[in-house]
């Protein structure tokens, strides 16, 4: 547990890491933890969010797909708006102190896509999951963090069942344009 939160690893996690040892060997495992490491940053953020609103963290799941923060109840409105950002949002602040990082030490700091893609340096890496983890999780697909935000954002126009059913369609329209 961390911060008194119940930290669970899905057996596919598991299952996963094992086959990546096997396959990669050390640096392979290293890599695999390190973006775990990441993503349960970012479930943390959410948590964290929740208990400012009162909302009790139920746990985190890290699956081999990414991790899911489990709340006893998902608030609305503003509540569920910052909760959602939470999560991003640490992903957004890593990518800046990694970035000033990168400044500080003088590296050199990518000036394109391609060159972020291709960086080697381990702090380049680490920007690069950050930054894909942040846009990767804005993304409008419910209920992903970037569908919640659409929903919560639309519950300030509308009831939450149409917010609902509005954050629904949109997310099923995305998941056929990334189909």
């Amino acid at each position: 547990s961390v911060l008194g939160i119940t930290i669970r690893l899905h057996v596919l996690l598991l299952v996963l890491a094992v086959m990546l040892f096997f396959g990669q060997g050390p640096d392979g495992l290293l890599e695999f933890g390190i973006l775990f490491a990441v993503v349960l940053l970012h479930e943390l953020g959410h948590a964290a969010m929740a208990r400012v609103y009162e909302v009790r963290p139920r746990g985190i799941v890290l699956y081999q797909i990414g991790g899911v923060a489990r709340l006893e109840r998902i608030p609305s409105g503003k509540a569920e708006l910052l909760i959602a950002l939470a999560g991003p949002a640490v992903n957004l602040i890593l990518a800046g102190m990694l970035f000033a990082a990168m400044l500080v030490l003088q590296l050199r700091v990518p000036g394109s896509a391609a060159e972020l893609a291709a960086g080697d340096s381990v702090l380049v890496q680490l920007l690069l999951v950050n930054a894909s983890l942040f846009f990767f999780n804005l993304l409008p697909a419910f209920p992903m963090d970037g569908g919640r935000v659409l929903r919560a954002t639309l519950t300030f126009f509308m009831s939450e069942e149409r917010a609902t059913a509005v954050a629904a369609a949109v997310g099923q329209g995305a998941a056929i344009v990334f189909g």
